[in-house]
């Protein structure tokens, strides 16, 4: 059995950790903070919000065949 951490929404998490949560790739992680879609110090809560609305934004790009 694998024991995992119930992580803390409210305190900032590592890379590692929120990609696991969404289910991408540290590297993936890092290019959003990269391309400033996630900024570093915010808490998982805020990075989660922020990741959410970067994925509508992209939806509605592609939706409306702007990429």
């Amino acid at each position: 059995m694998v024991s995992r951490r119930v992580m803390d929404m409210d305190e900032p998490c590592t890379q590692q950790e929120f990609g696991d949560l969404v289910g991408i790739s540290q590297q993936a992680v890092s290019n959003l903070v990269s391309r400033g879609v996630l900024v570093p110090g915010q808490t998982a809560q805020h990075w989660l919000d922020r990741y959410l609305s970067h994925l509508r934004g992209v939806i509605i790009d592609r939706l409306q065949g702007r990429l």
